[in-house]
């Protein structure tokens, strides 16, 4: 089970940057068609499909993060264990509650209460933030990373606090948004392969969280 976990977690180290890659041409191809859909009449309503994608492009960037535990681990073990745990929490209960609004669409029943989104969300970004200071905490990789994982969680807080009506924003916000949203994640998996990796005997950080 040991050596499978490994490889799994290695498997995720080295796919990393190209996760966060496909992350940030979703956004970028969600500001796209959110763009378009602007210019034109013909689309229609594309709203759910616009969601989707806002979504999907979070969901893989969660997955490309989860590339940074092995190393957090051995540095800062509570603190990657609690971001672990938020992301896998949040992130799972977001693809569920995803699946059941699907299959009550299907069935023609009613949907999900629309307030777990947010808060699902909440939790993923909760979790992404932890890891950004786990990150900056013991520099396993570059602060750069950490700061820019950081401006990622900032900027989705942004999207959806534009999405209640208590803030107005112009037309083309949203379209902002999303192409500011694409540029962190793609900055972060440029860095990525010539961020210095520590050697296995470099000495550990010590974890805020034991003190």
């Amino acid at each position: 089970m040991g050596i499978v976990s490994k490889k799994i977690w290695g498997s995720l180290e080295q796919s990393s940057a190209w996760l966060f890659f496909l992350s940030s041409g979703l956004f970028f191809f969600n500001a796209i068609y959110e763009l378009f859909q602007r210019l034109t009449p013909y689309l229609g309503d594309t709203g759910l499909q616009n969601f989707v994608i806002y979504i999907s492009g979070l969901v893989v960037a969660v997955v490309g993060v989860l590339g940074f535990y092995r190393r957090l681990t051995n540095q800062a073990p509570r603190l990657a264990g609690i971001s672990l745990t938020l992301v896998a929490v949040g992130t799972g209960s977001l693809l569920t509650l995803i699946i059941w609004a699907v299959m009550m669409t299907i069935l023609n029943q009613p949907l999900p209460p629309g307030m777990l989104i947010p808060i699902t969300v909440g939790i993923t970004l909760l979790g992404l933030l932890l890891f950004g200071v786990t990150i900056l905490w013991t520099r396993t990789l570059s602060r750069t990373v950490g700061g820019l994982l950081l401006g990622f969680v900032g900027i989705w807080i942004l999207g959806i606090a534009t999405i209640s009506p208590l803030i107005s924003g112009t037309e083309w916000l949203p379209v902002v948004l999303l192409v500011a949203t694409g540029v962190f994640p793609l900055t972060i998996g440029y860095l990525l392969p010539t961020d210095g990796i520590p050697t296995d005997h470099a000495e550990p950080t010590p974890d805020p969280t034991t003190k």
